[in-house]
């Protein structure tokens, strides 16, 4: 069935409902807000003396699990504990969403889930209630993938299903079609989807800003006030996509498949076929390698104004704030000069590859001088416009790209595995961050990790052939 115009605002719709959760939970309130209640329930490194969280560049431990760790490590953990969870449940979510109606269906009820979570965080108003806030910031988080992973497989059908995409076909029944006008489709309305998300991320990290503000005397519930908007901002947003969004519905389940069987070896057999996908296994080991850095960039980031910088969560918040305005910018700007200078995705992915290596290059510096180098809060802010610019086109490219090597038929399948990829890397990055902060309490030593992940991603990138993969994915 053709895409509507109201199908398409639709799909841009609820990336606006949950686009905030990204930016304003992962990005600041609850990596901060648990770095913070894990600081005020923790103790200085002699493991005796209460940790004074007022100072500037604190380092202090928190028994947690049996271990002492570094306090800036205790969200880096429960990121990991979250995204291995939704690791898991991804197996499942693409091959169900697949083989039945209940693709919409699955997409919002992990949206109420999500959401219901994050308001939940309200009754969490005082530090001892830390395993609280972290069991609920994981739930939260489930959702929010979970429901992601219905919503990226809507991109290859209602691409395939658009009227431009559609009318190319037809005009080029006599000879082979042009496979760049198509990706040029796919191009565009991933850009446009991270658009309005961006927007609706500005506007909710506004509000934040705000809240934090009027709530100066009480940070650590501002927070949390900050997260339930958040909630409620997911839960009405959602509510149009819900009557508008067509089920696009797969074919039935195999008679006599087990439900719970059924996933497991789908997912088995997905590895296998895209084992047989050279092109495509390249490009799935690249975008695990990027996301890894790029999640862990992201985390990392905050901890770091947080705990060495020493910012207050209101400027925070102000500097959180350029990422998404950037990232639209990053997004659109990146389409743009594909579509003037008629060049490939591949080509552009590589670009942003670069620029990610300079990044990294520039927080090293910070290691042999104090002058420059993320040693200053003022190079926070353009720093993190530079970081949107990049994770705009990151996104908007990388999902695009993977769109043209998906196998017709298999896309909830696909990106099931292309989230799995993602979210895999967003379990071992902030691990690994973790580790390396525990053992040196020093935060830019996990730039360095990401660093030599941008290399490799680009190395594999450069292997990857899109225009073979898509000729094996046929």
């Amino acid at each position: 069935t053709p895409v509507t115009r109201k199908e398409l605002w639709a799909w841009y719709l609820y990336g606006i409902a949950t686009e905030p959760f990204n930016t304003s939970i992962i990005g600041l309130y609850m990596s901060t807000a648990l770095s913070l209640m894990a600081a005020m329930e923790g103790y200085e490194l002699d493991h005796e003396t209460p940790c004074d969280y007022n100072a500037t560049n604190y380092k202090c431990d928190y028994r947690w699990a049996g271990h002492w760790i570094d306090t800036a490590s205790f969200p880096l953990y429960i990121t990991t504990i979250a995204s291995l969870i939704q690791a898991i449940m991804y197996i499942s979510m693409g091959t169900l969403a697949d083989h039945s109606k209940n693709r919409k269906r699955m997409m919002f009820l992990f949206a109420i889930f999500g959401g219901a979570s994050c308001i939940c965080l309200l009754g969490v108003r005082r530090s001892s209630l830390i395993n609280t806030a972290a069991a609920l910031y994981t739930l939260g988080s489930i959702g929010y993938g979970c429901s992601l992973v219905f919503y990226y497989a809507y991109i290859p059908l209602l691409s395939r299903a658009h009227p431009r995409t559609v009318f190319r076909r037809l005009a080029n029944l006599r000879g082979e079609t042009d496979d760049i006008p198509s990706e040029f489709v796919t191009n565009k309305m991933s850009a446009l989807g991270n658009l309005w998300m961006n927007l609706a991320a500005v506007v909710v990290l506004g509000i934040g800003v705000g809240v934090l503000s009027a709530m100066s005397n009480d940070q650590l519930y501002a927070m949390m006030v900050g997260s339930a908007i958040v909630g409620v901002w997911w839960l009405v947003f959602s509510v149009y996509p819900y009557f508008h969004l067509r089920d696009r519905p797969g074919p039935p389940l195999p008679e006599g498949t087990n439900k719970l069987v059924l996933p497991i070896k789908s997912f088995k057999q997905t590895c296998m076929d895209v084992w047989h996908l050279p092109e495509t296994l390249k490009f799935l080991v690249g975008w695990f390698l990027l996301a890894d850095s790029m999640n862990t960039v992201n985390t990392v980031t905050s901890l770091f104004a947080q705990t060495v910088l020493n910012m207050d969560e209101s400027l925070l918040a102000v500097a959180i704030l350029i990422a998404p305005i950037t990232s639209m910018m990053g997004a659109f700007g990146f389409c743009l000069v594909q579509e003037r200078f008629n060049l490939r995705t591949r080509t552009l992915i590589l670009v942003v590859c670069v620029l990610c290596i300079l990044m990294g290059v520039y927080v090293m510096v910070g290691f042999g001088t104090t002058a420059w180098g993320l040693r200053h809060s003022a190079e926070l802010f353009p720093l993190v416009a530079y970081f949107g610019i990049v994770n705009g086109a990151t996104i908007a490219l990388t999902r695009a790209q993977f769109v043209e090597l998906c196998p017709p038929g298999m896309e909830a399948e696909m990106f099931s595995l292309f989230r799995v990829t993602d979210k895999g890397s967003a379990f071992i990055g902030p691990l690994v961050a973790a580790g390396i902060n525990s053992a040196t309490h020093n935060l830019r030593f996990a730039y360095v990790w990401c660093f030599a992940l941008f290399i490799a991603a680009t190395v594999f990138f450069y292997w990857c052939d899109p225009k073979k993969g898509r000729d094996q994915a046929q």
